[in-house]
């Protein structure tokens, strides 16, 4: 599988070059392999995420929803977690620490979510710690704009089996004025309507691109 580490770095620049951004959102998938890399002997992370964006990670703090790579080929997102500090007050375990969280800007919420959790048999079901989390946080924000940001995109002209994000997590988004969402895994850049909140899918960061799937696979795109 190929990762392009040169285009991760042209994007990097391009900010820097059209922008001061005050934060960067990333919607996960930083690396190929979370894990140890068998085949090449070596880590990812340093040569396809902290290299190609050090001039822009040196200004800029950067907030990241977890990927379903970076929970590495065991499921197991130690990596991650050791790499990255994220706001505390997201989950109180510490097996799922900086996994999901929240925090404010000027008059705008963000909530990161793990979407990459259901596949690795975590849940996000009603009842479950993350959603309970999700609910209690939305309904406590009373920011102008809340932005949602989480991996797996619930619209999309793609084929990929999606976890259940549609029927537990939208609901909540929408109940609470969620205004846009921001997705990453499938590789290209879409953007949908659905019952008033915008969805954009923006996988383009450093992988190879895919060709955009059948419309009638997302009536909202």
């Amino acid at each position: 599988y190929d990762t392009y580490p040169t285009r991760h770095a042209q994007v990097a620049a391009s900010i820097l070059a059209h922008t001061a951004p005050a934060l960067v959102l990333n919607a996960g998938d930083v690396v190929e392999r979370g894990g140890w890399c068998e085949e090449t002997a070596e880590f990812g992370w340093g040569p396809e995420y902290f290299l190609p964006g050090r001039e822009l990670f040196a200004r800029t703090p950067a907030f990241i929803a977890i990927g379903n790579h970076e929970y590495g080929p065991s499921g197991d997102p130690a990596n991650y977690q050791e790499y990255f500090s994220f706001p505390e007050n997201g989950s109180s375990d510490p097996i799922t620490e900086d996994l999901w969280y929240s925090f404010d800007y000027a008059s705008a919420h963000f909530v990161m979510i793990d979407s990459a959790y259901y596949e690795v048999g975590g849940n996000f079901a009603p009842g479950s710690e993350q959603y309970q989390w999700l609910l209690g946080d939305l309904s406590a924000s009373e920011a102008t704009w809340k932005f949602a940001v989480f991996h797996h995109p619930p619209y999309a002209r793609s084929t990929y089996v999606r976890p259940p994000l549609e029927e537990y997590l939208v609901p909540l988004l929408r109940r609470y004025g969620v205004q846009a969402v921001f997705c990453g895994h499938t590789h290209f850049y879409e953007r949908s309507r659905a019952r008033g909140i915008h969805y954009i899918v923006t996988g383009g960061g450093g992988a190879p691109l895919y060709a955009l799937g059948d419309p009638s696979l997302n009536p909202y795109s």
